[in-house]
């Protein structure tokens, strides 16, 4: 690749780019004379000279006569050209015909501040193209993290709704549809058998009989879902079933007492617990109330017999072979200490439904109540966490308001709802009262403010009146205007 530079003047041929008056017409231009084409040069390919292209063919001086032609003007020629990529400036002599100027063209550099010039100007682009290339990237990189934020927001959410998926299977009501009572089918032969499943039908309770490791025990298992995001956001739930730690063991009372008489109760219960490890054992232990009772009558019976024919040897030694509520009482401590194993009593068959029941609600709930638990602490600190029985509602309208004020009142330790009732028909809220406080001339008038108040009991001919006390109305005064944190309202606290 070839570029001609060129600069014409119209004004003058005479002089070559210099343009001095002294300049002559010699083939070869003297140093001065070069000195200043060269100066021209550089400042004439810094400074709008105008370009023409020529094709890499077109090498001979002849191919650029057309161009110089004109024997008025004076042309300025700078070559350029490409070598793989690089570029090579040569500097032009020019000689004046009546042609115009024939350049010769010599392999020397024109000067190093034109090459400068040259990597100044594709520096520039470069720049250009750089500056340009890093806005693209700043772009990009923006618009990726945008796109990062927006899927970790989405998976943000979807954890949330996750969780609260979970959360949602542990809430009473809900968590009863997934839990299953496992039952041993050798249990079905007993007594209480059709009471059980009826108890647990009318709950709504899943039940699966089926046989057990251990002989007439019941266990459970609850459905766990576990619920978590992908890459691309979406919520994943997964289902396992987990074996709850709670084991019963059914046991009729005459088995019971047979174990007792032959001290291997402690034994039994040993086997069970090496085939459910880490479970707690509880005992149910059923009609042995009834047990008792019938022992009782037949003792007395045998005790009449004997009375009535005098030989009653044989049945007194019957009687003393028989086990009784001590001994029971102490194989039942012996186990409970030892082998960590509870016992509950079951005198019918509807109670032990109701009880399978009452278990398998427990359990269903335990995870929520202990969640709930957990956050309790977590926000009250060192405070007892308080329950919401014995509340009282008020509403938006003031509804429940009087019946507040009362409540608290009745938290004096004498001060029943009777006392309570007949303080507020005179002063109605505390409001109320702290003004009539305020309104005493000396502590000893305000603790006695309440003294002589009268209290009726019930209606009617049996009616009974008495007074608040000077005990109580101190006790009043003390808790509604005492600065004092430290105060007892005991009745030897002393007067603040």
């Amino acid at each position: 690749m070839e570029v001609v530079i060129l600069s014409s003047d119209s004004s003058s041929p005479p002089s070559p780019i210099a343009n001095s008056p002294g300049s002559n017409k010699s083939t070869e231009p003297d140093g001065a004379n070069i000195a200043e084409k060269r100066d021209f040069l550089i400042k004439s390919t810094v400074n709008k000279i105008p370009i023409h292209n020529f094709s890499s063919s077109d090498e001979s001086d002849n191919e650029c006569s057309p161009v110089l032609e004109n024997k008025n003007s004076c042309e300025s020629v700078v070559k350029i050209t490409e070598n793989d990529g690089d570029f090579e400036f040569y500097q032009i002599e020019e000689t004046y015909t009546q042609r115009g100027y024939v350049s010769q063209v010599k392999e020397d550099l024109i000067n190093v501040e034109v090459l400068n010039n040259s990597d100044d100007k594709y520096s520039a682009q470069e720049s250009k193209t750089s500056k340009k290339k890093s806005l693209q990237e700043e772009r990009e990189r923006r618009l990726k993290e945008k796109e990062e934020k927006m899927v970790e927001k989405a998976r943000e959410k979807a954890l949330k709704k996750a969780a609260s998926e979970a959360q949602k299977a542990n809430r009473p009501g809900e968590c009863m549809k997934h839990i299953q009572v496992l039952i041993d089918q050798r249990l079905l032969t007993e007594e209480y058998s059709g009471n059980l499943l009826s108890a647990l039908q009318a709950g709504q309770i899943q039940y699966s009989i089926q046989e057990q490791l251990s002989e007439k025990i019941i266990t459970w298992v609850k459905t766990v879902y576990s619920y978590h995001c992908d890459d691309d956001g979406k919520v994943i739930s997964s289902t396992n079933l987990k074996e709850e730690n709670i084991v019963l063991i059914i046991m009729m009372s005459n088995q019971l007492t047979q174990l007792v008489r032959e001290m291997k109760l402690r034994s039994y219960i040993q086997n069970i617990a090496k085939q459910h490890l880490k479970k707690r054992l509880i005992l149910i232990i059923y009609k042995l109330g009834e047990y008792y009772r019938l022992q009782n009558i037949e003792k007395q019976r045998k005790f009449k017999t004997q009375c009535r024919t005098g030989s009653g040897a044989k049945e007194k030694q019957n009687v003393e072979n028989q086990v009784c509520q001590s001994d029971i009482e102490k194989a039942l401590i012996e186990i409970q200490i030892f082998e960590n194993c509870s016992h509950r009593f079951v005198e019918t068959s509807q109670d032990f439904g109701t009880l399978i029941a009452q278990f398998t609600k427990a359990l269903a709930e335990k995870e929520f109540k202990l969640e709930k638990q957990k956050k309790e602490q977590e926000n009250l600190g060192w405070f007892a966490s308080g329950d919401s029985r014995d509340t009282v509602k008020v509403d938006k309208s003031g509804n429940g308001l009087l019946r507040l004020w009362k409540q608290q009142l009745c938290q004096f330790n004498t001060a029943s709802l009777d006392t309570a009732e007949a303080i507020v028909s005179l002063y109605p809220s505390p409001k109320s009262l702290i003004q009539a406080y305020e309104n005493c001339l000396t502590p000893r008038q305000g603790q006695l403010l309440l003294q002589d108040i009268a209290v009726r009991r019930c209606a009617g001919p049996l009616t009974s009146v008495r007074r608040v006390g000077p005990e109580l109305s101190k006790k009043i005064y003390n808790f509604f205007t005492s600065k004092n944190g430290e105060l007892s309202l005991s009745q030897d606290s002393k007067d603040t």
